[in-house]
């Protein structure tokens, strides 16, 4: 058995409060319901009566002067107003000079509730624990797409009993495979311990539900905009400059392309690829807070990549300095979340229109991947504008370049995928070391006699003759950009 003090001390679903009065230090023993206050004159000694709405709502200021006087005279601990109702001056005094306590509940409880939770609780009952937990998770099952969080939050901790509110730790909220905030509750007890894990996983869905309705104008952009970087070196269609413009990326502006790569090679299977795919997702979906489409962001997908993308109608030199900052707070945010992970990130140079973001684009992976050569993971790595890449860059991108290209390294193709660019890396290394073993050796970290070895098996599949000044600057050429745009693809 419970006291009405032992009653106001747990966490309730109905609210229970001192409205006026004492507390009694005798046990209650039972609870009752009232339709009139004529039926307190049967009451027991030390019972809690449960007066209804109806019962209040029908009974005059002068009624509850005698009922309080009554209730006290038989030893009633104590009398319930489910309808909250406004007490006189009198009625409230002579509660407290009996010491009968008059009790609150919250806004909206019905008599039922009231009842079968104040019988759990003077019998010692769990069930007002289950009944808590199942009524916040009730809550809970059809949450408002207009409704505020913390609207949301007010009305489950009415139901749970204890205010649940956003902080930096507590059970985490996950959206999309994140934390977007965690929340906790001011008094932990079981029935908390029970609910709290299916109320953050409801708000992890609600809020993704919002952000699949706030992003479908960003996801239909991204789609367009990954259309045209797949295409690059390609006829744009007129089809997808009419889906570019119809999300409102401004085509003729300039344009800068930042590329976020794990710098692994192509996934041989799924079990390599599912975990790339969620990366790759949470780079894009931390991208997507950080670079506003507002702002002038955009984001394209490229195989596992991530390409974001800064518009804006201004100078190059403009858009430069604002993606910048920006740039340096997304790899910090990215760098806090992601782990162990490595991320590598390539930036091109500004360029105007659908055909330079094609262009800035794939001088972004060009960078991504000299930075994952080199190990340079977290820093940013721009674009060589002013050296050979930028003209190896243009070779690649061109159509008739690919198809000079290809017919150069045919013989090496020939051996296969892994052959091949084992060899082209080798008679790279070689035309860079300008044919010194020692060098390419270093260069590829292998022996001097096992690049000889290489280079003569070269020369005898294919018969170039690499003394030749013109045959060797060709294949320079070709040998690089073909490394360029596998270091780009993957």
């Amino acid at each position: 058995m419970a006291t009405v003090r032992d009653l106001l001390e747990p966490v309730t679903t109905i609210g229970l409060h001192l409205v006026a009065g004492g507390l009694s230090a005798d046990e209650v023993t039972s609870v009752l319901i009232a339709e009139t206050l004529d039926a307190i004159s049967e009451a027991p000694p030390f019972s809690l009566i449960v007066l209804t709405a109806t019962c209040t709502q029908a009974s005059a200021s002068y009624e509850f002067d005698i009922a309080v006087r009554q209730a006290a005279a038989l030893g009633v601990s104590g009398l319930v107003f489910v309808d909250p109702t406004k007490l006189s001056p009198t009625t409230t005094r002579l509660a407290e000079r009996s010491a009968l306590a008059l009790l609150g509940c919250a806004p909206g409880i019905s008599v039922t509730e009231a009842v079968v939770t104040l019988d759990h609780l003077t019998r010692g009952d769990s069930g007002t624990l289950v009944s808590r937990a199942l009524a916040a998770i009730h809550e809970t099952r059809e949450l408002s797409r207009t409704e505020p969080l913390n609207e949301i939050l007010q009305r489950v901790s009415l139901r749970l009993g204890t205010p649940i509110s956003v902080t930096d730790s507590g059970e985490p909220v996950f959206v999309n495979g994140l934390v977007r905030y965690h929340v906790s509750v001011e008094r932990t007890d079981d029935a908390t311990r029970l609910a709290l894990p299916v109320i953050v996983s409801a708000l992890g869905r609600w809020h993704e539900s919002l952000d699949a309705e706030r992003i479908a104008p960003e996801q239909a952009r991204t789609e367009a905009l990954s259309e045209l970087l797949i295409r690059e070196g390609s006829p744009i269609p007129s089809v997808t400059i009419d889906r570019l413009r119809a999300t409102g990326l401004s085509l003729d502006a300039t344009h800068v392309a930042i590329c976020v790569s794990d710098g692994s090679t192509s996934a041989s299977n799924e079990d390599e690829l599912l975990p790339r795919r969620l990366q790759r997702e949470r780079v894009r979906a931390t991208a997507s807070s950080t670079c506003a489409a507002s702002d002038g962001w955009s984001i394209a997908i490229i195989e596992e990549d991530v390409i974001l993308v800064r518009t804006n109608a201004r100078s190059s030199e403009t858009s430069n300095r604002n993606v910048s900052v920006q740039l340096d707070t997304l790899v910090a945010t990215l760098r806090r979340d992601s782990g162990a992970v490595q991320l590598f990130f390539g930036v091109g140079t500004a360029q105007p229109g659908l055909a330079g973001l094609q262009q800035s684009a794939k001088e972004a992976r060009i960078a991504a991947g000299a930075a994952t050569t080199d190990g340079s993971s977290w820093k940013i790595t721009t674009f060589d504008s002013t050296g050979v890449n930028r003209l190896l860059a243009e070779m690649s991108s061109s159509w008739a370049g690919r198809r000079v290209i290809s017919e150069l390294l045919a013989p090496l193709d020939a051996l296969g995928s892994t052959r091949s660019r084992t060899s082209v890396e080798t008679l790279v290394a070689y035309l860079d070391a300008r044919g010194s073993l020692v060098e390419a050796g270093r260069s590829l970290h292998l022996h001097p006699n096992a690049v000889s070895y290489r280079i003569r098996r070269i020369r005898e599949l294919t018969g170039w003759n690499l003394d030749d000044p013109e045959m060797r600057f060709a294949l320079h050429v070709a040998g690089r950009v073909r490394l360029m745009i596998q270091r780009t693809t993957g």
